[in-house]
């Protein structure tokens, strides 16, 4: 393989991530809260290593409990009694 060439000029600037009205973000506990989303509650999610041809298993020693906050992005009205009625309508389970 030959030396690498030059670096070519540098390309236009990306769009900004956008995320859809309604929109989870599960961050570890603690985390500072994302702008434009609201605390919807707290989780425990267990996480296993794969054993070697079975499926992951919570029931052993080596899995993970790690805590964490739901957040869901706001609706763009603003108006918090539309976010409140919005989050009591949601499917949501936590332990």
């Amino acid at each position: 393989m030959g030396p690498f060439g030059p670096a070519g000029p540098q390309g236009p600037a990306g769009t900004p991530a956008t995320f859809p009205q309604g929109t989870l973000f599960y961050l570890v506990s603690g985390s500072p809260a994302p702008t434009g989303f609201i605390f919807v509650g707290s989780t425990t999610i267990h996480v296993s290593p794969p054993k070697a041809g079975k499926h992951d298993d919570d029931d052993n020693d080596d899995t993970l409990a790690i805590r964490v906050d739901v957040y869901k992005k706001k609706l763009k009205s603003g108006n918090s009694q539309q976010q409140e009625q919005t989050l009591k309508g949601s499917a949501f389970a936590f332990d």
